[in-house]
């Protein structure tokens, strides 16, 4: 009965991220403007395995096309709030995001974890 429901429903996966442990001057989020990513030669697909779920996911091959955005030094109050899965869009559709080191990062942040 559910899975017949799942069919016909648009399913809307909305995530939210903010930081837990003090402002992020190290590993901030990045974003993707995915109208700039080409999914024929920019997205890879990939399997994800484990002991209770079967599935797929989807890496970024970098294109010198992309538009990347970031964070800078976001703070535990500020929140950023994504579409993470839209299951009416092409896959191409969701957010792509990743954590990455920043250049400043080695030099003047500060540890947020022991």
């Amino acid at each position: 009965m559910a899975h017949k429901y799942i069919q016909r429903t648009q399913l809307n996966f909305v995530s939210i991220w903010r930081p837990t442990n003090g402002t992020v001057q190290d590993w901030p989020i990045g974003f993707c403007d995915t109208a700039t990513l080409n999914p024929n030669t920019d997205i890879i697909a990939a399997d994800r395995v484990s002991r209770q779920y079967v599935g797929e996911i989807y890496y970024v091959k970098y294109n010198v096309n992309q538009r990347w955005y970031w964070l800078s030094e976001q703070d535990i109050n500020e929140v950023l709030m994504f579409v993470s899965f839209d299951s009416e869009a092409d896959f191409g559709q969701a957010c792509k995001l990743l954590g990455f080191i920043y250049w400043r990062s080695r030099i003047l942040a500060k540890k947020r974890w022991l």
